[in-house]
């Protein structure tokens, strides 16, 4: 097998997919040249309405594709064997349909024999009752048949297409079932995750959606994932503080995705006052926002917009700029040599200004003003 790229990059843009589905059409190039064949496809087929959902498709005409959905499937001899095999299979052709019945069938003769392809690999996953998603490559007219060792090379693929293909599906529903908060969120100059007031997910914007490829977080249901456990355990005791208006330990919880990038991540409660989400988070979707930040980014804001809105002096803004990116009163002390009690006090000015009551308040407050406060771009 002459293979293009390596099955790792290969992968690497499988989940490059999960965020943009216009990438479909050359990871499915990238898939039939490791194979060594010039046509794939992958779509979502609905057995009990005889129908083509979501379809991906590289090396085929666009008639060819749209016939097939107009006819084609009704006489297409592999839906039936699609139907009745496990989850998860992958094959040769020959291997669940014999080339003679194949060759004398009208599917061959009128539809695959006429654009010169010939034979086929492919695979069935993410099977329920009616749907089922296809994976198929086909070589040309007088090239060989695949083997067994194809079937293993597409293996190694599959779970990693089943997941993104769950992906697409779930972060396709959460956009459409809120576009408003989508809408809201997508211009902050962070990862941006809404959740209600249950710990549900609303919405996400699509630094936070790169954050799933980066592997720090899924989406599981309703819910996000964190892959690591200690710090799924700790999200959720600090949403739940958070809804119940108590005071979090920590500011920031720091974090660390499985492809070693590090986050700080702060959840705030929705802040209507004068904020985003002033009309468009109802009473009913009260809840909070998730920001996560890459640790070497420095959240900058505009003290000209600051002074103007809350009328805070220079050194209460530094204060603020210095909390919200992560730092603690402590080390404010040290950075700017002067006494607790003298940061104190602008931190109660801080609070008095802004309406907050608390520390980790205040931060929550100034980052549900993101971004007309900010000077991030």
């Amino acid at each position: 097998m002459n293979q293009t790229v390596t099955t790792s990059e290969l992968i690497d843009s499988i989940y490059q997919a999960s965020l943009d589905r216009s990438v479909w059409s050359s990871v499915l190039r990238q898939v039939a040249h490791n194979l060594n064949a010039q046509s794939a496809l992958i779509r979502l087929v609905d057995h009990k309405k005889q129908g083509i959902g979501f379809s991906a498709s590289f090396g085929y005409e666009q008639s060819f594709i749209n016939i097939y959905a107009e006819h084609y499937i009704q006489v297409d001899p592999f839906q039936k064997i699609f139907e009745q095999v496990p989850d998860g299979t992958v094959f040769p052709q020959q291997a669940i349909l014999p080339m003679k019945d194949y060759k004398n069938s009208e599917f061959y003769n009128d539809f695959v024999k006429p654009q010169e392809k010939s034979h086929a690999i492919g695979g069935v996953f993410l099977k329920t009752p009616n749907t089922w998603v296809q994976l198929g490559i086909q070589r040309n007219i007088g090239q060989p048949l695949f083997e067994q060792q194809d079937a293993n090379e597409l293996k190694l693929i599959l779970p990693h297409l089943k997941r993104v293909i769950s992906l697409n599906k779930q972060i396709e529903q959460i956009k459409n079932k809120n576009h408003f908060l989508g809408a809201t969120v997508d211009h902050y100059p962070f990862a941006a995750v809404l959740l209600d007031y249950r710990g549900y997910l609303l919405g996400l914007n699509r630094s936070a959606e790169k954050l799933i490829i980066n592997k720090l977080f899924n989406i599981k249901g309703k819910e996000l994932t964190f892959y690591n456990q200690s710090l799924n355990n700790q999200f959720y005791k600090t949403v739940g503080l958070v809804i119940n208006g108590r005071e979090i330990p920590d500011a920031f919880i720091r974090c660390k995705a499985l492809n070693g990038d590090q986050y700080r991540m702060f959840i705030s409660p929705f802040k209507k006052r004068g904020s985003d989400f002033a009309g468009v988070i109802t009473e009913q979707q009260r809840g909070l926002l998730v920001a996560i930040f890459p640790e070497t980014t420095q959240i900058k804001l505009e003290y000209s917009v600051c002074n103007r809105l809350f009328e805070v002096t220079k050194a209460e803004f530094e204060i603020v700029q210095l909390l919200i990116n992560g730092m603690s009163i402590e080390e404010i002390v040290h950075l700017r040599g002067v006494s607790e009690s003298t940061i104190r006090s602008q931190l109660k000015s801080l609070f008095k200004k802004t309406e907050t009551k608390s520390q980790s308040d205040l931060v929550q407050f100034i980052l549900s003003q993101f971004p007309q406060i900010s000077n991030n771009g």
